[in-house]
């Protein structure tokens, strides 16, 4: 859906690393493997499209069944849930936008994860570790 109304991927001030259509890609076929066959079986790896990649490139994945964002991950070591699916992962890009553009002025970033707890699904998820994986720079 968001390829369909949104379109644009190429913007620096929003979800600036989701890659466009033509350059997704299976997880298991991309130059993540090699880094990851240690770990994950091309089974495991399989189920997922590379969608992204953290700041430090890192992939971040969409699983095909579920929908749900993870990465895979050198440090902490493994497979990580981000997001419950992609719409959780879209409305925290826009609060992020937002942050960018002032509407949100959240006084700690505890302050910002209870927020973003009233909009998303957060259970077993670390905000810290996804915070880290796509917005630390």
């Amino acid at each position: 859906m968001y390829y369909k109304h949104f379109g644009r991927t190429d913007s620096a001030e929003f979800m600036y690393y989701l890659r466009k259509p033509a350059e997704l890609e299976w997880l298991h076929q991309s130059r993540h493997v090699a880094a990851l066959a240690e770990q994950f079986s091309d089974d495991t790896l399989a189920g997922y499209v590379v969608i992204s990649e953290s700041v430090t490139g890192e992939p971040i994945c969409l699983h095909i069944d579920t929908q749900a964002i993870y990465t895979f991950t050198k440090k902490p070591v493994g497979k990580h849930l981000l997001f419950h699916s992609f719409n959780d992962f879209l409305l925290v890009e826009l609060i992020q936008l937002k942050k960018q553009v002032c509407e949100f002025d959240f006084e700690s970033m505890e302050e910002e994860y209870r927020f973003v707890d009233t909009v998303v699904d957060n259970s077993d998820i670390s905000q810290e570790l996804r915070h880290e994986k796509l917005y630390k720079k």
